[in-house]
């Protein structure tokens, strides 16, 4: 008897065609959708509101992130698709690229819609109740003080630096630490610029103008550091947890009930 396995046509036919997948989408399906997507763009035929908004950000997204995560050096050092991302959007709205109503289009979805800051709920709240709640107390315990020491400690940092090259103590907390602490742009930037319009005057977009580059220049900061770590604990392996929050915490998978 043969011990080895046939090979079946069709699983190597389908492996094929999966490794030419975008977004999870068949190449060429993905292809046609991204000429729609351009030529509504340039058209001036965006649809406004949810459609229109993600239709163009799936696309530009998922192009701009596999090149990226394709590229070398940026993706082993640059944090991949999320700065390439982050950059070549940005140069895009910079060098009027993209048209006024496309960028209208986003700006509103994210901003006025509020899909930003419901993005972000999702998100910290989605991974809080997927966690194993006897490892979210034992964890949250022993985090706790750590966290609030670094909170503490990157603003007193942020001031000193600031205080030594002449941009001032307060300014360099409000401006640069507390910004990027509390939450990025939708709950971090877009609050304090409110609250600082009502207490200081002028227009919320003023204090936008000073919080948003020392914010994207924290988040870009952020994804190379973390990018970093994830090279150092690949290499040493002792100074990661390999996946697990907590040494010696063992977590048996519930098996569901079968429906009867």
């Amino acid at each position: 008897m043969n011990s080895e396995a046939k090979v079946n046509p069709q699983q190597v036919s389908n492996t094929f065609l999966n490794k030419r997948l975008l977004y999870h989408t068949p190449l060429p399906i993905f292809i046609a959708f991204s000429l729609i997507a351009l030529i509504a763009v340039y058209t001036d035929n965006l649809p406004s509101g949810l459609i229109g908004a993600l239709f163009i950000m799936i696309v530009l997204g998922e192009i701009l992130g596999k090149l990226g995560d394709h590229t070398p050096i940026i993706r082993s050092y640059l944090g991949g698709g999320a700065i390439v991302t982050i950059f070549v959007s940005s140069f895009l709205v910079y060098a009027d690229l993209l048209p006024e109503n496309t960028i209208a289009v986003v700006d509103t979805f994210m901003a006025d819609g509020g899909f930003l800051n419901f993005y972000i709920a999702a998100l910290i709240t989605g991974s809080i109740l997927g966690m194993n709640s006897k490892l979210l107390v034992q964890a949250g315990a022993r985090y706790f003080v750590p966290i609030i020491g670094a909170v503490v400690a990157a603003g007193a940092l942020a001031g000193i630096i600031g205080f030594f090259i002449g941009f001032g103590l307060v300014d360099a907390m409000t401006i640069i630490a507390l910004p990027i602490m509390g939450g990025g742009l939708g709950a971090g930037a877009v609050p304090m610029a409110q609250v600082f319009s009502d207490f200081l005057g002028n227009d919320p977009s003023y204090y936008m103008s000073l919080l948003v580059p020392a914010l994207a220049l924290g988040n870009v900061m952020a994804i190379i550091a973390a990018s970093l770590l994830n090279l150092l604990g690949k290499k040493r392996p002792s100074l990661t947890g390999n996946g697990q929050l907590m040494k010696d915490f063992n977590y048996e998978q519930p098996v569901p009930k079968n429906m009867t």
